[in-house]
């Protein structure tokens, strides 16, 4: 081709007529449709016993609701609760959920757990994104440390939300959302149940999250991500793993509230309510805390305030199981434990609550 020729040709290539435009629109609209549904991934694929959700990805409602789905499809007991749950200071490998089914040689437990996730998140969270969580066994862990005392001045949070864009859906808004809130969720409630919202779902059902999974995956193909059904569980958020010190220098002095009027335990309540709404059979495990770095008089509240959350929760006839007080060195803080922390309370778990725990499945 000459020299005069190629922006000629150019410009031809280019100068579509209507008609031309027109199947060049259908057939992006077709490719648009039909990609969501090119199974890149298995729809119902097996989900590892040892998977949790990506610490990177903690703020992916979307996943975590397909997590829970698939979970709740698969096993008959699912944990609950925030990075105690999750693990924060251990491996995939060595959580509470990893240990009980170790000991009862079954794959049983799964760790839903989800990274700070208090009372106020959690009741969010399991209302708006984890629908499928209902007439299953359910471990509800309750971390103490969200009622902890630590300055005479310290109040909850006007907004405890704040920080999680997207917890709660912009339909969920009520009338005392910001008017930003309210004209969102306006519009949400505009386009719920067209054919558009539906398109937009399948994309995000289909999308995958390429950069963050190879931030955390630099060596590994992204043909692995491909074909998973969902993003590969990891190791890669490393805390400090060391067991506590011990020292008196260590040790914290804080308070604790008064039960019934703390917006954590209130909303701890909702998240009982909503489990038990959904035929689910709940198990409470309190704690676990440290207590071997509580002072003297911070200890002796804690026995208190425990004695006090086990009658609430049995008052509503569910099995309350207060951790017991772990080695110390098997603590890497005030409530995360290590590895072998989480194999001693799954032993002592098992030892209480092996009725509860072992018992047959109820009817899916």
């Amino acid at each position: 081709m000459s020299a005069t020729q190629g922006p000629e040709q150019e410009r031809i290539a280019i100068n579509l007529s209507l008609r031309e435009w027109l199947v060049v629109l259908l057939l992006v609209t077709a490719l648009a449709a039909v990609m969501p549904r090119i199974p890149f991934r298995p729809r119902t694929p097996e989900v590892d016993r040892d998977y949790r959700m990506p610490y990177a990805l903690s703020s992916r409602y979307d996943l975590y609701r397909r997590f829970t789905n698939l979970s709740a499809a698969q096993y008959p007991t699912i944990l609950v609760g925030d990075s105690v749950v999750w693990g924060q200071t251990s491996h995939r490998d060595e959580t509470l959920a990893h240990h009980l089914n170790e000991l009862t040689k079954q794959r049983r437990y799964i760790n839903a757990g989800l990274d700070g996730m208090h009372p106020i998140a959690l009741a969010q969270l399991l209302e708006h994104h984890a629908p499928a969580i209902q007439k299953k066994d359910v471990i509800l862990q309750f971390n103490p440390l969200w009622l902890m005392v630590t300055s005479p001045d310290q109040k909850l949070p006007e907004n405890p939300l704040l920080n999680r864009p997207g917890l709660v859906p912009r339909l969920a808004v009520g009338a005392n959302g910001t008017i930003q809130q309210r004209l969102e969720a306006a519009v949400a409630r505009l386009f719920h149940g067209l054919p558009l919202e539906r398109w937009e779902d399948q994309l995000a059902e289909a999308r995958m999250d390429f950069l963050a999974w190879s931030l955390d995956h630099p060596y590994e193909s992204p043909l692995k991500a491909i074909s998973s059904g969902l993003p590969p569980s990891e190791d890669s958020y490393t805390v400090r793993m060391l067991p506590w010190s011990g020292t008196e220098k260590a040790k914290l002095d804080a308070r604790w509230p008064d039960l019934e009027k703390h917006g954590q335990w209130q909303a701890f309540e909702r998240v009982i309510e909503l489990l038990q709404a959904r035929q689910n059979r709940v198990l409470v495990l309190l704690g676990p805390m440290n207590e071997h770095m509580m002072s003297a008089p911070m200890r002796d509240g804690y026995v208190a305030l425990k004695r006090r959350i086990q009658e609430k929760v049995e008052a509503r006839n569910i099995l309350c199981f207060a951790a017991p007080t772990l080695q110390s060195n098997r603590y890497t803080d005030i409530c995360h434990p290590l590895g072998a922390g989480y194999e001693e309370l799954a032993r002592e778990l098992l030892r209480s609550q092996s009725t509860w725990l072992l018992g047959s499945p109820q009817s899916r």
